[in-house]
C-alpha cells in the first residue's frame, strides 16, 4: 500500500486517535493497514521540549522528567544556549529520546507521545531506531536537540533518513512525517530544501538526500 492510499489510512488513524485520546477504548486498527506488508517508514517528530535533554559525558537527565515541568534542574539556567559570541554545537547537552510519557512522583502519569506510537504499533508498524535502524523498522521517534537551530535539525534528519534507506536496501525511499508544533518548521524545511543550509537555500539550492522521499508530511499542533 503506497502513495494516497497510506496517507489516507494514516491521516484516519490520526482522526481516529484524537476520538478515542481521551477514552480507555483501545487503539483504532484498520485492517488494510495493520495487514500490508509494504507500509512507507513513519517518523514523528515532536514539538519543542518533546525530547529529553542530558549531559554527554554522563548521561544524567535534565530535562524531560515530570519534576522538571515543576522545579527544572539548576532553574532552567543549564538548558541555556549563548544570546551571542557563542558556537552553535558547543553544549554539553544532547537530545537522549522522545517523551512517551511524562511521571510525577510515580503517581501521576501524562501521555505525551505515546498514543500516536500505539495506534501505529497496534496497525503493524514496527518501532526502530534512527541512529541503528534495523532493515524491518518502520516508525521512528526523532529526538532532537530543541534549543538548537531547526536548519540543523532538520539536516540531521535528512541524514538519518539516508541512514534507514541503506538499512532497508532500498533503491528509493518515501517517508510519511508526522511533525507537531515546533516539528512542522523542521519538517517543511526537510520536504522543500532536504540538507542546504540557510545561505544554500537563499541561493536557490536544495540537497535532499538522493533515495529519499518526503511523500507526506501530517501536521499536527503546528
Amino acid at each position: 500500500m503506497r502513495g494516497p492510499q497510506l496517507q489516507q489510512k494514516l491521516l484516519a488513524l490520526l482522526l481516529a486517535l484524537l476520538a478515542t485520546a481521551c477514552s480507555s477504548l483501545p487503539p483504532p486498527v484498520l485492517p488494510e493497514l495493520a495487514e500490508s506488508t509494504q507500509r512507507i517508514p513513519v517518523v514523528l517528530v515532536p514539538g519543542a521540549t518533546g525530547a529529553t535533554l542530558q549531559e554527554r559525558d554522563s548521561g544524567k537527565i535534565v530535562w524531560g522528567r515530570g519534576r522538571d515541568l515543576i522545579r527544572p534542574h539548576d532553574g532552567g539556567y543549564g538548558l541555556a544556549l549563548p544570546i551571542a559570541g557563542g558556537v552553535v554545537g558547543e553544549t554539553n547537552l544532547e537530545p537522549g529520546e522522545v517523551i512517551e510519557e511524562m511521571r510525577l512522583a510515580g503517581v501521576i502519569r501524562k501521555a505525551i507521545y505515546s498514543p500516536i506510537v500505539e495506534v501505529l504499533e497496534a496497525n503493524g508498524y514496527r518501532l526502530g531506531d534512527l541512529a541503528d535502524p534495523a532493515p524491518g523498522d518502520d516508525l521512528f521517534l526523532y529526538a532532537y536537540d530543541w534549543r538548537q537551530d531547526n536548519i540543523l535539525s532538520a539536516r540531521r534528519l535528512a541524514e538519518l533518513l539516508e541512514g534507514v534507506r541503506q538499512a532497508r536496501g532500498d533503491e528509493r525511499l518515501p517517508v510519511a512525517l508526522i511533525c507537531q508544533s515546533n516539528g512542522a518548521y523542521i519538517c517543511r524545511w526537510l520536504a522543500k530544501f532536504g540538507k542546504a543550509s540557510l545561505e544554500e537555500a537563499e541561493a536557490g539550492g536544495m540537497a535532499m538526500p538522493e533515495g529519499v522521499e518526503v511523500a507526506k508530511v501530517i501536521l499536527a499542533g503546528t
